[in-house]
């Protein structure tokens, strides 16, 4: 006998439910394809590195008046700016005023830096590190870092910010330029002014 209703419920079962072999199949296929997103994605990111790594920096050789001359890897972007601070900044001989510092730079480029022509008087004239003469006045201009350190006041600091603007901004026009440099107010001005030289 049979009862009304069973067959729609039997129906219902057969349309819905999926076979065990169909289950086992379905999920094969979705590890399947979360397998095939991760291995994109992981091939994707390995070749963006290895890119990176390619094109990512430079490498240039600094030679001249520069403190630690030599081959430097940079970063891509970088300026010939970096590359003389990459190379211990410039010494006192060095031309400020003869390279292009914001010219960016290409692996392999070669940058050297003059030295400035001076000639000296007969008694004595300066010397390298940036002294007028035998007790003379600093030559701001010129001066290395130890030197700039014999000024009152003047410690590694700032005798080092001292010698970033001259390669940021140049050369000082006026003695009064030295108080653009962070550290050296009005009062240390005139602590250093009659012990300095901007030529």
């Amino acid at each position: 006998m049979r009862v009304p209703g069973n067959d729609n419920a039997d129906s219902g079962r057969g349309t819905s439910r999926l076979t065990r072999g169909e289950g086992i199949a379905l999920l094969f296929f979705f590890i399947l394809g979360i397998l095939y997103i991760a291995w994109h994605l992981y091939n994707r990111n390995k070749v963006a590195v290895d890119i990176g790594e390619d094109i990512g920096t430079v490498t240039v050789a600094v030679s001249g008046e520069v403190r630690s001359p030599g081959t430097y890897t940079l970063p891509m972007g970088s300026k010939v700016l970096d590359a003389v601070a990459a190379a211990g900044g410039y010494t006192s001989s060095a031309d400020v005023e003869a390279i292009e510092v914001d010219n960016f730079l290409g692996d392999g480029d070669a940058i050297e830096v003059p030295g400035i022509l001076r000639s000296f008087p007969q008694d004595g004239g300066s010397g390298d590190d940036g002294r007028s003469g035998p007790g003379g006045p600093i030559n701001i201009n010129q001066a290395d870092l130890e030197t700039l350190m014999e000024l009152p006041g003047i410690g590694e600091t700032t005798a080092t910010k001292i010698i970033e603007y001259r390669m940021l901004v140049g050369p000082f026009i006026r003695l009064e330029d030295i108080m653009n440099v962070e550290g050296i107010g009005e009062g240390k001005f005139e602590e250093i002014r009659m012990l300095i030289t901007v030529l």
